[in-house]
């Protein structure tokens, strides 16, 4: 007794503080090494935002000086600059294309998400076939239009992808944004540098004119988005190297240019300050984004500082409890006889839980109360045979022979199984089996202690029911509807699916509410529900938004646009339909309507939000068209009204 009673003694002393320091290092480490590969990622993804950044300055450059040289042919000697460009536009592909195929930056591309690899895949064929284009210039056979539009498409395409990148570090989230909006700044500035150069050069037409005007626009639009929404430290950036009488100058060039007060001769100094001031944009940018790479820096040192703190405390750790262990070790051979002994007494009958005991070929020997109080069966009625006399056949053959092989290979299995008592009924089990061995290391016997956890389990797949379900219509509720919406979203994407989501909202809900009390609403949104179940497929999903907001997920759509537009409408008539007709409620008949409103995705989203809330602005547009209609979201605010036939 007085060995036991020290071998606990040593247990608390020294094994529960080892242990404590080895789970919160490991915690530690974990949450460090977590911030180490966030720093990485952060450098990952700036260096190549700054790569991207310089390739559509090069080609706007590009195309700047080509929109000149289309009109001059080569008259001043400007195809050796342009050829120039094309060599330093190549250098910038390259690296691109180094750091998208390289092993160093493997790890980015493979994070990346579907979306942003396909635009990087698009991008780079689109440069692939450059050199036509440039032929073209340099013979002066493209017309300036086709020049600009195709420069134009690929700067479009990467700063799509600049936006779509993501900078999960909330401290930078505003300049992820100002960024964005620089680039939009820089391209609007870098097709006016080439509007003005080429029409200064060959003379003005209505069309480029009007088509700078609205490049104006944009660009003034641009910066208000960038003023409005960066951060103090880009705003200060930007403030401190934007020259406001380049601006003035370059303002000078365009009216110029429109009132005809230019000639060519102004054109390459118009060009050169444009130059200048899409320069400036450019080291704003690169500003920003070295504060990213300083930043996650930062984090990389403090990471690494604390991740080798750790992993010498973890590893001083381990070599403590190697020795404990070694030391406990000893202190048990001298008394292994006598533990062994006491072993199956000790496992058998001082458990509050159901025990089972059987010898190597699972026949029962012996059983506790606890056992013949969850399972009915007694001692005599158990004893020589084997616990399937349990089974319930609720587990297939390869379950049992994945816990048999653990069992006699790990010398323990624990886990949840289905059992049945002697009545017949059904009932799940916590189980823990272990194997006992001697010292050749043959197993003797089995132990098995088990525990009735049937109310555990019913409560939880109860507590989880009504976590993801509406209280009083048992539909879906807002929170399950997201992760619903969420998963279909993700796979539509993946797979190429079609689908759509509907917002339905109750037409003057809160009328009933008001005439007929709360009740009588409560039992009109459970009729109502009930109607909208009928109304829809098999596999659709129905959810109750808040009060009188419904939303479902039309899934599975056909992929030819015209089926799928006559599936939505046929439903959506349907449930126009079922909510129109009366409701017979305590004896009153109470007439209502709904109004719906259409997303169709994937599209042009870049989230469940989106969604959403796209289809709950159709949704206010059929109200504001009369209600009792339905109404499709369409890209560009375009939508499409539909009346129950």
């Amino acid at each position: 007794m007085n060995k036991y009673t020290f071998k606990l003694k040593i247990l608390s002393i020294f094994i529960l503080p080892l242990l404590s320091i080895l789970y919160f290092a490991y915690i530690s480490l974990s949450i460090h090494y977590k911030s180490l590969q966030h720093a990485y990622k952060i450098q990952d993804t700036s260096n190549l935002t700054k790569v991207l950044i310089t390739l559509v300055y090069n080609l706007q450059l590009e195309r700047g000086l080509g929109a000149g040289y289309i009109t001059l042919k080569d008259t001043k000697g400007y195809k050796e600059s342009l050829k120039e460009q094309f060599k330093n536009t190549d250098k910038i592909q390259e690296t691109f294309k180094n750091i998208i195929y390289s092993e160093k930056y493997k790890n980015l591309y493979t994070n990346l998400n579907y979306q942003i690899k396909e635009k990087i895949r698009d991008v780079l064929s689109t440069l692939d076939s450059k050199d036509k284009i440039r032929k073209s210039i340099i013979d002066s056979s493209i017309d300036f239009y086709k020049e600009i539009d195709y420069y134009s498409n690929i700067n479009k395409q990467i700063i799509y992808i600049l936006k779509l990148l993501n900078y999960e570090d909330n401290e930078f989230y505003l300049d992820s944004i100002a960024l964005n909006n620089l680039e939009n700044i820089k391209e609007y500035a870098g097709l006016k540098r080439a509007y003005i150069y080429n029409q200064l050069l060959s003379g003005t037409n209505q069309k480029s004119i009007n088509t700078l005007k609205e490049l104006s626009i944009k660009e003034k639009m641009s910066k208000d988005r960038f003023l409005s929404f960066s951060s103090k430290r880009a705003k200060h950036v930007y403030i401190n190297n934007i020259d406001k009488n380049l601006n003035k100058r370059l303002r000078d060039c365009e009216l110029g240019l429109i009132d005809g007060s230019l000639d060519h001769n102004m054109a390459k100094q118009c060009f050169q300050t444009s130059t200048i001031y899409i320069d400036s944009l450019l080291y704003v940018s690169n500003k920003i984004m070295d504060n990213y790479i300083l930043h996650s820096k930062h984090i990389e040192q403090k990471s690494k500082y604390t991740l080798y703190t750790n992993s010498t405390i973890w590893i001083i750790s381990i070599i403590a409890i190697l020795i404990l262990i070694y030391i406990l070790n000893t202190m048990l051979n001298a008394e292994e006889s006598y533990t062994k002994k006491l072993m199956i007494a000790s496992h058998a009958f001082n458990a509050q839980e159901a025990m089972v005991i059987t010898d190597k070929h699972s026949n029962i020997i012996e059983i506790n109360q606890a056992f013949t109080d969850i399972t009915g069966y007694s001692t005599d009625d158990v004893i020589g045979k084997t616990p399937a006399i349990l089974k319930s056949d609720q587990h297939d053959k390869d379950f049992f022979e994945r816990m048999w092989y653990e069992i006699t290979t790990v010398g323990k299995w624990q886990g949840e199984i289905i059992n049945k008592k002697k009545s017949g009924e059904l009932f799940t089990e916590k189980l823990s089996i272990t194997a006992i061995k001697d010292d050749s290391n043959n197993i003797t016997n089995f132990i098995a202690h088990f525990l009735d956890i049937s109310d555990i389990i019913d409560a939880r797949k109860k507590a989880e029911y009504q976590a993801s379900h509406d209280y009083l219509t048992n539909s879906l509720n807002k929170k399950a509807l997201l992760q619903r919406l969420n998963e279909e979203f993700k796979k539509a994407i993946r797979h190429n699916f079609k689908h759509a989501f509907l917002f339905i909202d109750l037409d003057d809900f809160k009328t009933v509410n008001d005439t007929y009390g709360h009740t009588v609403g409560d039992e009109l949104i459970v009729q109502v529900a009930s109607r909208l179940k009928e109304s829809i497929r098999e596999g659709d999903i129905l959810a109750r938004l808040s009060g009188d907001e419904f939303a479902i997920i039309i899934l599975n759509l056909d992929e030819d646009k015209t089926k799928r537009l006559m599936d939505i409408e046929s439903i959506c008539h349907k449930i126009l339909k079922a909510i129109s007709t009366k409701f017979k409620l305590n004896n009153t008949m109470i007439n209502i309507s709904s109004s719906i409103g259409i997303k169709q995705f994937p599209s042009f989203e870049n989230n469940v939000q989106d969604i959403i809330r796209h289809a709950d602005m159709a949704m206010y547009q059929a109200k504001k068209e009369g209600k009792n209609q339905f109404v499709f979201f369409e890209h560009e605010s375009k939508s499409s009204l539909g009346s129950p036939k």
